[in-house]
């Protein structure tokens, strides 16, 4: 049985949303939506055990390994500049791209998170494999607007 482990926002990722928390908090009536960034940016963290991986961030989302029918990464590059590239990139890791992980549930709903803004997303994605060791995990390509899943071999 897998032991629970969690993983934080790395460094970058905390000060970027801190920031955007902090300018938020400037524009008085935004005070409230602020007040929440800060208080999810310090929850933020992906869990991970043996049935299910969850990841606290912004919104919460939730995988539960025997619900898998696909499992992919989906990297969305980063084009902006500016300051909001910079504190873009500083929640990427300082990557150019994010990295989504992304499983098609049996009930054929998507679920996808921002890997890359957490700790360690290497050993993040390890666990997957090892938790999911009968799925390949799947390279998902971006197109012009959105992400599709790619054919399956015959």
């Amino acid at each position: 049985m897998m032991e629970a482990t969690e993983y934080p926002f790395h460094k970058g990722a905390r000060t970027s949303l801190y920031v955007a928390a902090g300018l938020c908090i400037l524009l008085v009536c935004a005070a409230p939506i602020g007040a929440y960034f800060i208080w999810r940016v310090m929850k933020g963290k992906v869990i991970i055990d043996s049935q299910k991986i969850r990841a606290e961030g912004m919104l919460t989302d939730e995988i539960v390994f025997s619900d898998v029918e696909r499992v992919g990464l989906l990297r969305i590059p980063m084009v902006a500049g500016g300051i909001g590239g910079m504190l873009a990139r500083m929640k990427l890791n300082n990557m150019d791209h994010g990295i989504n992980l992304v499983a098609r549930l049996n009930n054929g709903k998507d679920v996808k998170f921002l890997l890359n803004q957490y700790e360690n997303h290497e050993q993040i994605i390890e666990r997957v494999k090892q938790a999911l060791p009968t799925k390949q995990l799947e390279e998902i390509p971006m197109g012009m607007l959105t992400w599709k899943w790619p054919e399956r071999a015959a």
